[in-house]
């Protein structure tokens, strides 16, 4: 029901809609928006205090017209050009055209890294590495390894882990029912007939 209707508006909507259109542009002159209240008291106290102000207003006015016209401007191009060509001298352009490759953890890693602080990469490193073998990779190790404060340290190690991917053994061993070994698929498929 809502579809049809939609469509006879639509066409209620366009009927004779070029007549329409050209009897609108032929109007001398288009109704005026109505005024905002505010607008209307505005133009009200303005003509209270000056009955002429919009005669006034809409009429050329020839003294501003030839004050405009004596306005102009100078500009000094040479002096510009010559501080232009001096910072093009100085700067060469880029020789290599190619995008640097995404960062790999999406942060920029610094060179130099001041004490009592790691990069990611290092955080990472060390969470792995205590997660493996936390009797070799201690607390107060790593701490002295990358000059942490031992607080800090039993803190990332408390707090942060890395994921871990972990597949039941029931579900590994469905998936490699459906899919079989790749040679063997391709031998399938190309099976002559």
């Amino acid at each position: 029901m809502g579809k049809v209707m939609s469509m006879m508006s639509r066409k209620v909507q366009r009927f004779n809609v070029e007549n329409r259109a050209h009897k609108a542009i032929s109007r001398e002159k288009p109704t005026a928006a109505p005024r905002h209240k505010i607008s209307t008291r505005q133009l009200d106290t303005i003509e209270q205090a000056d009955a002429d102000f919009l005669e006034k207003h809409n009429i050329k006015d020839a003294v501003l017209d030839n004050r405009l016209k004596d306005v102009y401007l100078v500009s000094h191009v040479t002096e510009m050009s010559a501080k232009l060509d001096s910072v093009k001298s100085n700067r060469p352009l880029p020789q290599t055209r190619i995008t640097s490759d995404d960062l790999e953890y999406g942060v920029y890693e610094p060179v130099e890294i001041p004490k009592g602080r790691a990069t990611l990469r290092q955080i990472i490193k060390f969470i792995t590495d205590h997660n493996t073998n936390p009797s070799r990779h201690t607390s107060a190790d790593i701490a002295a390894q990358y000059k942490l404060s031992p607080e800090t340290t039993v803190n990332i190690l408390r707090y942060f882990k890395t994921l871990k991917l972990y597949i039941p053994d029931k579900k590994l061993q469905q998936t490699r029912q459906l899919l079989p070994d790749p040679p063997t698929l391709k031998d399938s498929l190309m099976k002559p007939k």
